[in-house]
């Protein structure tokens, strides 16, 4: 059952903060050559960036040395399930910050009894949130009142599955209803999605009990053919529903496009993108590193940076809320309400590996 988001978030960052808590930040008297690496999703890696230069320039830390770089997660778990070759993917990071937990869950996936490229910690506490959302271009948003009336996961599989398009809800002059969802396997938007409509597929009240045996269903199968079917290369103008989180619907409208999008939030809750802080620095990593690392965090969970990370349209922990989440925007502060709860490794796998089976549509 979906849980209300400000106590699921709350409880979530206070649960996971307290495994983290960072040390003394001070670097000792002489600068160490190496740096701190940080990986981050490319949807938070300007934010961590340009807040770890903050850091970096604040007082007292003249020998902290931070480098972040832009890695997609799938990426990162494949090259820790198989133990983090230098040679095809670089350096080892030291802090890790996927867009969700969901990818955690899957280390140690390749390796049966291996060691997940010796991962210090495989939660972390939450640096920002971001809410799954389905984005319609503006004007079939308002058409739709999608925006002031949300539908479900359900009722979305049925505009999705009704054979005469747009034209079941109304519209006939929109065409077929068009999916534009990224691969699973390599985007969290597009897996949360599938859990959501796997989850609305089974009945209500089933979402938060999704057992990977429940996605070889003649039902659920028939549902992600139907899903795939409607997958598409779609442009923001079309007749397309586009999976999305919410900050990249702002980040898009920023832009200034000439159709900007309108984020709709599924009235029935959605699943929510946590950003957490992993370490992988493995056992003897420098003193220096380690204490970078924690001190990061630390300013990274500060009200002053998390305010900031609210003013880029990421949802805080702290509860603080502002100007970017606005319809203007494309975006409501009060759109989200309930949060979806996730599922395991197993399921997770076999959700890619069934979708990846069915038949590409024709371009």
């Amino acid at each position: 059952m979906a849980v209300p988001l400000v106590t699921a978030l709350a409880a979530l960052s206070a649960l996971l903060v307290g495994g983290l808590r960072p040390g003394p930040a001070g670097m000792g008297t002489a600068c160490p050559a190496e740096q701190l690496l940080v990986v981050a999703a490319p949807d938070i890696v300007d934010a961590v960036s340009a807040l770890a230069s903050r850091y970096t320039d604040g007082p007292g830390r003249g020998c902290t040395a931070i480098r972040v770089q832009a890695r997609e997660p799938a990426t990162v778990v494949e090259a820790l399930n198989g133990g983090w070759d230098s040679a095809r993917y670089g350096p080892r990071p030291d802090v890790w910050i996927p867009d969700s937990s969901l990818w955690p869950r899957l280390l140690g996936a390749a390796r049966p009894g291996g060691e997940a490229g010796a991962v210090t910690a495989r939660t972390g506490p939450p640096l920002a949130y971001s809410p799954l959302v389905l984005a319609l271009p503006a004007p079939m948003a308002n058409a739709l009142h999608w925006a002031e009336r949300p539908p479900t996961w359900a009722d979305i599989l049925r505009a999705l599955s009704a054979e005469q398009g747009w034209a079941a809800l109304g519209h006939p002059g929109w065409g077929p209803v068009r999916l534009e969802m990224a691969d699973p396997a390599r985007s969290t938007p597009a897996l949360q999605a599938l859990i959501a409509w796997t989850g609305a597929a089974r009945g209500l009240g089933q979402e938060d009990y999704l057992p990977a045996t429940a996605v070889d269903q003649p039902s659920v199968v028939g549902l992600l053919r139907k899903l795939r079917s409607r997958a598409g290369q779609a442009q923001a103008g079309s007749g397309a529903v586009f999976v999305m989180n919410e900050q990249e619907v702002w980040r898009y409208n920023q832009g200034q496009p000439a159709v900007p999008l309108t984020a709709v939030y599924p009235a029935d809750g959605t699943p929510v993108s946590d950003h957490p802080y992993l370490l992988l620095h493995p056992a003897g990593t420098a003193a220096g590193r380690r204490a970078a690392a924690a001190g990061l965090l630390r300013f990274l969970r500060e009200p002053d940076s998390q305010t900031w990370l609210v003013s880029q349209a990421f949802r805080s922990g702290l509860g603080a809320e502002g100007a970017p989440f606005v319809p203007a925007n494309g975006l409501r502060a009060d759109g989200v309400t309930d949060l979806l709860p996730a599922t395991g490794a197993t399921t997770l796998r076999r959700l890619t590996q069934v979708w990846d089976s069915l038949p590409v549509p024709a371009r």
